[in-house]
């Protein structure tokens, strides 16, 4: 074989290689932003049961609302990492994470505080509008993090 088939099958075996990889990154590129939306989807169902119970769409059950509001906890001790990779683009998040990436965990770690604090709210009979509060530094802490760092 002459050096220059030599080079060509270089070539090829050399693109193959990369666009493999790029191929490979792009499906776990894929699979991060799918969790995220996950985790995102995860809260706001907890949070939407809390909310019927409270609007009276369902009866209201203490034991429920405690481990929603658990689950919110949780999910707010995930989100760092599920974001730890950056990912941008077409997304709906903002470059802007990885830029002040203390600034993001701290939001996560607000909705993870406020969470626990309406499932021991609930666990010790909280209920009705004094609930209501809990809820609300939920969804403060929801918007604190959406507002700077979601499209």
């Amino acid at each position: 074989m002459v050096l220059k088939d030599k080079l060509v099958i270089f070539v090829m075996v050399t693109l193959l290689a990369v666009s493999g990889a790029g191929f490979a990154n792009a499906q776990e590129d894929e699979g991060v932003v799918s969790y995220r939306l996950k985790l995102m989807d995860a809260l706001k169902t907890s949070m939407g049961s809390i909310n019927d119970m409270l609007k009276f769409k369902l009866p209201y059950d203490s034991k429920h609302v405690a481990t929603h509001a658990s689950h919110v906890s949780n999910i707010g001790k995930l989100i760092g990492d599920g974001f730890e990779k950056e990912i941008t683009g077409d997304t709906g998040s903002m470059a802007k994470i990885w830029q002040e990436w203390d600034k993001f965990i701290a939001a996560a770690d607000a909705l993870s505080k406020a969470g626990a604090e309406m499932a021991k709210a609930a666990e010790g009979g909280t209920e009705g509008a004094a609930l209501m509060k809990h809820v609300k530094a939920v969804g403060d802490a929801c918007k604190g993090c959406h507002d700077p760092y979601r499209r």
